[in-house]
């Protein structure tokens, strides 16, 4: 019986389980060590950041068009900060994992920023 933890509802309602390897065997974002999977997200964040603060701003006829995105993207930040240096430097199928999963609801959470 898989935990809680491991599924994952998509922004358009699928559930997925995080620990599906098959998940992951698309996409060059999910290969690599752990530094370089780090090395990824960190690109992924930085992209979300342009995104939403310089490419599209806020404007005074929108002023809080991002709000609840930039909530929920500064949550999932703030898990990529406390959890990525204890499985950074170890290249195991557990970090490695650990870094898919993050990346996987990431992008989920920026795929509907447009």
């Amino acid at each position: 019986m898989k935990k809680a933890s491991d599924l994952f509802v998509t922004w358009d309602g699928v559930e997925v389980d995080l620990n599906d390897p098959e998940l992951y065997l698309e996409g060059e974002e999910y290969k690599g060590t752990p530094e370089e999977l780090r090395g990824k997200c960190l690109k992924e964040i930085g992209y979300a950041h342009m995104y939403t603060h310089y490419f599209w701003p806020p404007t005074e006829r929108h002023p809080d068009m991002w709000k609840s995105q930039w909530s929920r993207i500064d949550k999932l930040c703030k898990e990529f900060a406390a959890g990525q240096r204890a499985h950074r430097f170890e290249d195991s199928e557990e970090n490695r994992l650990w870094f898919k999963k993050w990346m996987y609801r990431f992008a989920d959470e920026i795929e509907n920023m447009c």
